[in-house]
């Protein structure tokens, strides 16, 4: 085992044009005195908002994962603790921390870490637990089954394929767009499953779930519209009372996303129960 995490942590990701000396450029940074230490954080107010999720998503969790006796309830929590543990994971590597993990000590900096490949594990586990959630909370007998065995293959072939793109390496199969993209059918499935199941039955749980795959989707479009559009360079470039603005697609998302997990929190948790 100490000789495969050496040999993980001895791994050589792909690298980019960033180095040590860029790196402050780029993005804002900030170092905050701790006692007597004085710690490095990149991005803080990104930094700030992906730890809130996580902590929020974690907290979620816990009203969930007090029903033993219900499964989709439990996955619920297992989902919605993943997502959080996750996104701490994200905002160690991707924000934070970023500029330990992947330049400190080396010329040109890494372009990714195993941070983020665990968490990208960790997110893609969540929407399939979420998966399992809706087989206990909105089918019952074949489709049941059917909805199980779809969301275990698509766990194991995503850990399998991105464990394989990260030893590679392979960029693509370890990029955030991959995951979101092997994301999509079982978003799709979860919608089509609860939309079918409301207009057969007009169940409030069920156009609860409705509004949180399509909330989830825009969510999705304005990440992608924000990046496309390519505001965050835009407004870096800009200053504001003698400041440069810096709000990226990743505050979008996690913004947008503290929304999604606050209405899951208070409105879906009461409402989800084993389908009988």
């Amino acid at each position: 085992m100490k000789k495969l995490l050496k040999q993980i942590d001895q791994f050589k990701f792909p690298v980019n044009e960033v180095n040590k000396e860029n790196w402050f450029t780029i993005q804002p940074t900030r170092y905050f005195k701790f006692g007597s230490k004085q710690i490095l954080i990149s991005q803080p107010l990104s930094s700030f908002l992906v730890y809130l999720l996580g902590i929020l998503a974690i907290l979620a969790a816990i009203p969930f994962l007090r029903h033993e006796g219900d499964l989709s309830k439990i996955w619920w929590g297992i989902a919605l603790l993943l997502w959080g543990v996750g996104a701490l994971l994200a905002g160690t590597s991707y924000q934070a921390f970023g500029f330990q993990i992947k330049c400190e000590g080396r010329d040109v900096c890494r372009w990714t870490s195993w941070w983020e490949v665990i968490y990208m594990i960790f997110q893609q586990l969540s929407m399939d637990a979420i998966l399992l959630a809706l087989a206990y909370s909105s089918a019952d007998g074949p489709s049941r089954k059917w909805i199980l065995l779809v969301s275990a293959v698509i766990a194991l072939s995503y850990i399998v394929l991105v464990l394989f793109g990260a030893f590679k390496p392979n960029k693509t199969l370890i990029s955030f767009e991959f995951m979101v993209l092997y994301s999509l059918p079982g978003l799709l499935l979860s919608l089509c499953l609860n939309s079918w199941n409301y207009f057969q039955t007009g169940a409030t749980l069920e156009l609860a779930l409705i509004y949180t795959w399509l909330s989830l989707i825009a969510i999705g479009f304005s990440y992608s519209w924000y990046l496309k559009l390519n505001i965050s360079q835009k407004l870096w470039s800009r200053h504001l009372l003698g400041r440069k603005i810096w709000f990226t697609e990743n505050d979008v998302l996690h913004v947008t996303l503290i929304f999604w997990v606050v209405y899951i929190a208070i409105y879906l948790e009461p409402l989800v129960k084993d389908f009988y």
